[in-house]
This record gives structure tokens, C-alpha cells and sequence, in this order.
């Protein structure tokens, strides 16, 4: 239990200052300081629980590291439950914040909820959701799966997933406000509902195939022929 423990804790960790600091602090940190507030939320989790899990914090990362045969179906499942239970209460404290603030209900602050159409801060459309989310889900797990293959380097990768992150939320935080990690989707859109549950599946489905994606292109990259 105490890699499954790690997992929610470190999701946990990453949510609350990631996405908390997307919803709370944005207008005194801008996007910018969203993307680095994620990137550094890596590093806490991975100090924390480097020594007892594989730091993947994300379902869409659990699955194409299944793919590549280093965790077992078993492993699997616990650790995107850890994941999605560690989202939901990194979102709940969050939720406790701005309930206790005067910055205004929990629906106009938000919740860091991933989005299109009119949930998009450029007005995004639900096919240039679907190409983003590919690729930078893409991008990201291929960082993560060959950062994390070398046990001589094991010491730069997290600086090395940390830093990606950061630069797909430079980008991504003006398309769909950022997912490429189905769990941080889920979480706020239990507590927010309508459009953002309406709109959820596109922030798990694509995570995922961009994950499937850089699995295959690893296989590849690895193949001795």
C-alpha cells in the first residue's frame, strides 16, 4: 500500500499547488508563474515520494508505463485509483480555500477545470482540444518514459519531467487551460459540473491516446533493429 499511498499523496500535492495556484494566484503570478507553480509541484511530490513510488502522479503516464511492461495490471489500477482520490482531494481543499476567501464563489473562481469552445480562454475548438492534448500528452509521456530509463540519470529526471511540464503549460494554459493528466480533469469536474462534466471526457480519452501514442514511438525508439 505504500507505493499506492504515494501515488495519492503526490497527486495530491500536485493538484492542490498546481491547479490551486491556477485558480487563486493567477492574477498575481500570471502564466508564467501557473506553468512554473506546476513544474516545482512535480518536485515536491517526487522529494516526497520518489523512495516508495514511480512519481507518475497522472493515469495517462500509469498506463503507457503498463505498456512498456514495467508495472503490473494490478499496479495499474491502484495507481490510477490513488491518482484520481488524490486529484479529488487536492481539489476539495482547494474548494475549502476559496469557499473561506472573499475572492468570490467556488464557480466563478473555477477550479484550474480544463475546457473548449467557451470554456477556452482563446475560444478553442473541440478539434484543436483533441490535437493538443494528443501531442503535448504525447511529448510529456515520451519525456517521462525516457527520462526515467537510465538508472545512471535517475538523478536529473525529475528536473527533467519538472522543466516539460512547465513548458507544456506555457503553451497549453491559453488553449484548454491544461490537462494532459486525466485525474487533474476529473477532480474539478465532480465539484463544478455542467459544462465542465460535459466536456471532462475530451481530458481523459486524448490524454490517453497521446500516452498510447508515445508508448508505441518508446517501442520504437528502443527496437535493437
Amino acid at each position: 500500500m505504500k507505493k499506492y499511498f504515494s501515488e495519492f499523496l503526490g497527486t495530491t500535492c500536485l493538484t492542490f499547488f498546481g491547479c490551486g495556484t491556477a485558480c487563486i494566484a493567477k492574477s498575481y503570478v500570471g502564466s508564467l508563474g501557473i506553468a512554473i507553480a506546476f513544474g516545482l509541484s512535480f518536485l515536491m511530490s517526487y522529494a516526497i515520494c520518489h523512495k516508495t513510488s514511480k512519481c507518475h502522479f497522472n493515469p495517462a503516464i500509469s498506463i503507457a508505463v503498463f505498456l512498456r511492461h514495467k508495472l503490473s495490471f494490478n499496479d495499474l489500477i491502484g495507481y490510477i485509483i490513488a491518482q484520481i482520490l488524490g486529484a479529488i482531494l487536492g481539489t476539495f481543499l482547494i474548494v475549502c480555500i476559496i469557499t473561506s476567501a472573499n475572492i468570490g464563489s467556488v464557480n466563478e473562481v473555477g477550479l484550474a477545470a480544463s475546457g473548449y469552445a467557451s470554456s477556452s480562454p482563446i475560444g478553442l475548438k473541440i478539434v484543436g482540444a483533441i490535437i493538443g492534448e494528443i501531442i503535448l500528452s504525447y511529448f510529456f509521456t515520451l519525456t517521462f518514459l525516457k527520462a526515467t530509463q537510465n538508472k545512471k540519470s535517475d538523478y536529473l529526471a525529475p528536473f527533467i519531467i519538472s522543466f516539460s511540464l512547465i513548458l507544456i503549460h506555457l503553451i497549453s494554459s491559453s488553449l484548454t487551460s491544461t490537462s494532459v493528466n486525466p485525474a487533474l480533469s476529473i477532480a474539478p469536474a465532480i465539484f463544478l459540473k455542467d459544462t465542465v462534466l460535459k466536456q471532462c471526457w475530451v481530458f481523459i480519452i486524448f490524454p490517453i491516446i497521446g500516452a498510447l501514442l508515445a508508448a508505441l514511438s518508446d517501442l520504437l525508439l528502443n527496437s535493437k533493429e
